[in-house]
Parts: C-alpha cells; structure tokens; sequence
C-alpha cells in the first residue's frame, strides 16, 4: 500500500441502530480516507454524518428479509459489486467478505465474529421433522460456502484475541489483532465521588445480552439500573422489570453525546453477554474510567482486570451479590481510564491498521489455542 492508493471499505451494515461493527467500519474509512459502502442500514444519516467520504447503499431492500435471508442477500449483492476503480478493498461484516476483488486488489477483511448463525447456534434449533433438517442444511452449506469465501482473502484482521482464535479453528488460518478504535471528548473523567448512583447497561437489546438474568439480579437489589439501547426485547424486558419491581430505567437509543454522558457519570457498567467477541461497550465504559461487572467468559474476562471491575458467573445470584457488594471506593477511575486510553485510542487503531496495510505479518506457525 501507497499513500496515494484509492481504497474503498465496505461494511454489511446494520438494521435498527449503528452498533460496534458499524462505528468500526467508519472508522476504517476515516484512517484510510476511503469511500464507505454500506450494505442494508436503517441509519443512512448517520453514516453519511461520520464518514469521511462519500457513502453508498448497495442493498437497501436486505432489511426486509429474516435474518438468514438477509445476510445472504447482503452476500449476494456485494458479490455484484464492480469496483475497479480501488487498489484496496477493506471489507468488514460477514456478508461484506464475499466481494469479489479484481485481479490487482488487495482484499483485507476485518472480523467481528465468525458468523453467529453457524459458529455459535448451529444446532441449537429445534431439528425435527422436515423443516428443521432443512434448516439445519442450510445453515450448513451456508458455513461451506463461507469458509470458502474466507480462504480467498489475502489478508485478515481481528477485533480480539478472542475473535482470532476462532478464526484460527473455523476457517484454519491466522488473523492480526487490531481492537476496536473508542472515541471520547475532552471531558475531565470524574472521581469515584463525582459519579451518580446508578448501574448502566448500554447495548442492543438482544437475545445474547442474557438481559433477562440481569434484570432478575438487579431486581434482588435495591440499585438503579439505567438501559441505553434498543432492540427486539425491549417491550418483553419492560413488562419483566415491571413484574420483579426491578428498578430499571430504559433510556433507549440516545444520541452519543447523551450515551457518554451515561458513561461518564455511572458508578458501575454492567456486561453480561454470552458469547461476546469483543464489547465495544466495555471499552467505552473503561476509557471513561468506570468499573465493570462482567460475565467471567471471553472476551469480557480478557478485558476486565482485578483492578478495572469484577468478573462473576453469569447467574443471578452471582450478578445480584456483585451489584449488591459493589464499593466505587475500590476503584481509581483516572487510572482506569489512561490504561483504557491507551490500549483502545484512536491513534493506536489508526498505526497498527496502517502497519497492517504496509505489512501483514501473520504467521501460522503463531496461530493461539482457545
């Protein structure tokens, strides 16, 4: 790569809101001053706001479709795309990898997760009669084809550790880890006094969130939960919070000035998902200096220190004693926040995807055992 290469990145997208991946991919679009091609979004506005450059909706009509047929049609559409006209082509997303490059592209594609609908549920339907092994056929020819579409990737990158080590057993070749970049203002990080006496969960609200245990646990408690986000379960985890007498706020989606504000003034985060790959939320939380309660499992675990939060089982009873006990004058939020800074800022992202670009040193002989 040369400073004067014209590079394109081209994300899946996303429905509702724009989550991880999709800051992610603006992102990578700033630090290489490339166009952005966006699969599907409800959000046109907001990628058009953030990115550097121009931005293009290749498959808008995807956001009508469930959630396999969706991706797949995302797939099918980036498939088509014609883009002659770069020298490298940054793709993020599991969809966005079935670009097809041209004979002098290089294609680097930036990994989130392998795809959720076959690494990590694959089996978990029920697979009964007809339309259960129809769909348990599909969904495996579906990790077929894109196992296929991963090997014809010159090069791979990772938002984690954790990340890369499925990589390494789902696709058989390594991955450089590139963690996602955290923005933040130049507001001051506020003392363990300064902060309010509310929990925060921020995120979509959805099915792998375990919201619903969490919710169970804060309702044995006498602390305030505060919920940032949106999603498919929010009237559900409503109706719950109401029937346990839990002491939940739901925010919905806010503005990003609002949601830092959050940050910044909560005395605890709350992350308990399963199988999370990275958490962008984490990183958020800590690069602010709040402390988190996180679920003793990958990736969480590999983020949250001694020093930075507490790690618990993801049970009830478990979240609801870490809540319970939780002591903001255990924790040093300045110090918290410089090691965040420093591991998750912008600057750093900018530098190692840039060295990546330059050079990709990706060795088999390191590949990580999870």
């Amino acid at each position: 790569m040369t400073a004067d290469e014209r590079i394109a990145v081209i994300h899946d997208g996303c429905k509702e809101t724009p989550g991880g991946a999709a800051k992610v991919s603006v992102e990578l679009a700033q630090v290489l001053d490339a166009d952005l091609y966006v699969g599907r979004t409800g959000c046109r506005d907001w990628y058009a706001e953030h990115a550097p450059r121009e931005v293009t909706v290749y498959s808008p009509r995807s956001n009508r479709l469930p959630a396999l047929l969706r991706d797949a049609n995302v797939a099918y559409q980036t498939g088509k795309l014609h883009l002659p006209a770069y020298d490298t082509v940054v793709t993020s997303g599991v969809p966005a990898k079935f670009y097809q490059p041209e004979s002098f592209q290089r294609h680097v594609h930036y990994t989130h997760h392998p795809p959720l609908w076959y690494a990590q549920w694959l089996g978990r339907d029920s697979l009964n009669g007809i339309r259960g092994n129809l769909r348990y056929a599909t969904r495996k020819f579906g990790m077929y084809v894109d196992w296929l579409e991963m090997q014809r990737v010159e090069t791979v990158l990772a938002n984690s550790e954790t990340t890369r080590s499925r990589i390494c057993r789902h696709y058989r070749r390594d991955a450089t880890v590139v963690n996602p970049p955290i923005a933040y203002s130049d507001d001051p990080v506020l003392s363990s006094d300064e902060r309010d006496d509310y929990f925060l969960y921020a995120g979509r609200l959805g099915e792998r969130k375990r919201l619903e245990t969490l919710i169970e646990a804060l309702a044995q408690t006498d602390q305030r939960l505060v919920v940032a986000g949106d999603g498919p379960l929010r009237s559900n985890l409503t109706s719950l919070a109401n029937a346990r007498g839990a002491d939940v706020e739901f925010r919905g989606f806010v503005d990003e000035d609002v949601l830092e504000d959050l940050m910044r003034c909560a005395q605890c985060g709350v992350f308990v998902p399963e199988e999370e790959d990275f958490g962008m939320a984490i990183a958020e939380l800590l690069c602010w200096g709040t402390p988190l309660i996180v679920a003793d499992e990958p990736n969480p675990t590999c983020m949250v220190g001694n020093t930075d939060g507490v790690r618990v089982d993801p049970t009830t009873d478990a979240i609801a004693q870490a809540v319970a006990t939780f002591d903001r004058a255990d924790y040093d939020y300045t110090d918290i926040a410089e090691r965040a800074r420093d591991r998750y800022g912008r600057e750093r992202f900018s530098d190692e995807v840039r060295r990546v670009l330059f050079d990709d040193g990706c060795d088999p002989n390191e590949w990580p055992n999870e």
